[in-house]
């Protein structure tokens, strides 16, 4: 019963998002299904087991229905914190005519962020060995804390500014090009070396996303767009599963095929199980992990070469993983609902919503005044990013490498070609109209 209460819950929110125009939350909300709610699906028809089994048995059914009410729960409180709704003109369907020149940093701004990433993967491929291990010593590395995040930075940068690009194509020639798609297969390409999956598939979800909330702003519906739509929903997760047989063949581990079995860890959606050991054993845990823990994480991204001394900042999944099997290194992750319960209890569900919606509605302003006929496919790739379920005790590290980076990088741009940010520019035109 309670697993689909969860589904309707969820359901709800992203109907609630779309209503809404607001594609940080609706971004979060399909983190969410992902994360939780498929997962609680398939444990309740038993499709697949709770990973890994040997912590759970057959009468685990209470503890299911304790985690689908924490997180029912954390969903009506995003819904019902009013923190900041957005109005109904944040987002302009029509070309935003900003500033002279503003098209000019739209063609410019890849060039230089594909320049720089393509001189980091070639540096290092060449250095590292090549493409099995570079991956091999990216993946590693960033499980050992050894900072290897910051290298995701510039193909940060690059992805913003490639769907940043491709926005601007579609809006004057009606369609993507060859530059754009370029820059944004480069960014996929860099990702995957570096052994992450997530920032490919989020791009992809991106403009599915943006598609849908344009599709609401306009209050009309394509019949060749939805096609488009459904073709993703069934394309997206076929991505998920073959980058992950690929990355496991590249990385010469135990999988040789994605199964059945691979299904929900194929789609990172094991968070479920983290935090139905958050809450059946957060009472047996001597120690927990410092409730300072999310200003902590944000010092993860500086790489060790840099900080030679800096502290072993574990996260809360590899913590909770090295509670059961003390050698590994690579964690179980439990998502925002589980940092905020395990380190507060059950008033940290409400808590976190709260906070969440706060830090959703200011970067959804942000995305919004950086540059409105691109900002719904940014605001939903931060959701998708870093975002995720909602503000975890990663976040402000995320945050730092997707949204603080290209962001300076864009306004860097645009004062050197002397470009406004539209919102400005278009206060601007308007005080020159009535003076």
């Amino acid at each position: 019963m309670t697993t689909w209460l969860l589904v309707f819950l969820t359901a709800v929110q992203l109907v609630e998002a779309y209503r809404r125009r607001d594609p940080v939350l609706f971004g979060i909300g399909v983190s969410i299904a992902n994360f939780y709610t498929l997962r609680s699906v398939i444990l309740a028809t038993g499709w697949e087991p709770a990973e890994p089994p040997y912590l759970f048995d057959a009468e685990s059914s209470a503890l299911y229905s304790a985690v689908d009410l924490l997180v029912c729960l954390w969903i009506v409180c995003i819904l019902a914190t009013p923190i900041g709704r957005i109005s109904q003109e944040t987002w302009n369907a029509a070309p935003s005519r900003s500033a002279p020149n503003e098209p000019r940093v739209t063609q410019i701004a890849v060039w230089p962020a594909a320049l720089a990433v393509g001189a980091m993967v070639i540096w290092l491929l060449v250095s590292g060995g090549g493409f099995a291990a570079v991956q091999r010593a990216a993946r590693i590395g960033d499980a050992e804390g050894g900072g290897t995040g910051i290298y995701l930075a510039l193909p940060s940068i690059l992805l913003v500014v490639a769907l940043w690009r491709i926005r601007s194509d579609v809006i004057s020639q009606r369609q993507p090009g060859v530059v754009g798609i370029a820059a944004l297969l480069l960014s996929f390409f860099a990702f995957f070396l570096l052994g992450s999956r997530t920032p490919i598939v989020a791009g992809l979800l991106a403009l599915v996303i943006g598609a849908i909330m344009r599709m609401r702003i306009r209050a009309r519906f394509s019949a060749r767009l939805l096609m488009i739509l459904a073709a993703a929903a069934v394309l997206v997760p076929q991505i998920a599963l073959w980058l992950k047989a690929l990355r496991d063949e590249t990385l010469a581990t135990a999988v040789n095929a994605v199964n059945q079995a691979e299904f929900s860890k194929a789609l990172n959606a094991i968070y479920y199980d983290g935090f139905s050991l958050v809450v059946r054993d957060s009472d047996r845990f001597v120690v927990k992990p410092s409730r300072f823990v999310f200003f902590e994480q944000s010092t993860s991204v500086i790489p060790s070469a840099i900080w030679p001394d800096k502290p072993d900042l574990s996260s809360i999944g590899k913590w909770l993983r090295q509670q059961y099997e003390p050698s590994r290194v690579n964690g179980w992750p439990v998502g925002a609902p589980g940092d905020w319960y395990l380190l507060f209890g059950v008033v940290g569900i409400p808590l976190g919503a709260i906070l969440t919606v706060l830090a959703a509605r200011m970067v959804l302003l942000a995305a919004s005044k950086l540059d409105a006929n691109v900002g719904i496919e940014l605001a939903a790739l931060w959701s998708l990013v870093v975002f995720k379920a909602g503000l975890d005790a990663e976040f402000f590290a995320r945050a730092v490498v997707w949204i603080l980076v290209p962001v300076v990088y864009i306004l860097l741009l645009r004062k050197k070609n002397r470009v406004a940010p539209p919102a400005l520019a278009r206060f601007h035109r308007y005080r020159r109209a009535h003076t």
